[in-house]
């Protein structure tokens, strides 16, 4: 379990990440948005946007589904999302944990397309592992898939360290004390905490998901996975 004390400011986040001019992570959000619209291409999805921020990835891809729920913790990227959303007809907007889906989460019997973006499942407030079950029980409800998108464990000691200390007006200030890179995590003096991930723990988390593997895009500093998770 991860447990982040950082609040994250949708104009700081703009300007600290988005905006941060670097190569590699440019490539990652335009390979993600790619990724999703290739799965998106022929099929009428209802998509369930999870950690959704402020809604950076709605406005590529809201023509070609059928719906968008978008589910974001943060108070104030909250209210960023409800504004940049108003006039998006198919999207609604729920304040939520997504470590609860079961307690408020219902779905659509067929193509339900679950988004974990830009190493959300590296950043959630709580237990990642109840949310998985979570989505594994909905399946018996509908058909669903998932788009999972991490950082690579494998780089966090080099290029992971590189992107904090640029991000660290946000993040804080590395914790070396506290910081493990043979386990992936990274913890700042702030408390911010990241999970990196290597692709046998992704794969891992496939088998419980009771997935399969139906597309793939690994890069060195990141990887973007595609599953259906089976029938129970």
């Amino acid at each position: 379990m991860i447990t982040n004390n950082l609040k994250y400011n949708p104009e700081q986040y703009l300007q600290l990440v988005e905006k941060l001019g670097d190569t590699v992570l440019q490539k990652y959000m335009e390979d993600e948005i790619s990724f999703i619209n290739d799965i998106l291409e022929g099929k009428n999805y209802d998509v369930i946007d999870l950690g959704a921020g402020y809604g950076r990835i709605i406005p590529h891809i809201v023509k070609r589904v059928n719906s968008i729920i978008a589910i974001e913790l943060n108070d104030d990227m909250y209210s960023e999302l409800i504004k940049n959303q108003k006039n998006a007809k198919n999207v609604s907007c729920i304040n939520n944990d997504i470590t609860k889906l079961s307690d408020y989460l219902q779905i659509k019997a067929n193509n339900n397309l679950f988004l974990l973006c830009q190493n959300t499942l590296g950043v959630i407030e709580g237990d990642y592992l109840k949310m998985l079950d979570d989505i594994k029980k909905l399946s018996k409800n509908g058909n669903i898939e998932i788009i999972i998108s991490v950082f690579n464990k494998e780089v966090l000691s080099d290029f992971g360290l590189y992107l904090y200390e640029k991000l660290k007006d946000m993040v804080g200030d590395i914790n070396l004390k506290k910081t493990n890179f043979t386990a992936g995590k990274f913890i700042s003096e702030t408390g911010y905490c990241t999970k990196w991930w290597s692709e046998a723990e992704i794969y891992d988390l496939k088998d419980r998901l009771n997935a399969k593997m139906t597309s793939k895009l690994v890069k060195k500093e990141y990887s973007l996975y595609h599953l259906q998770i089976l029938p129970l």
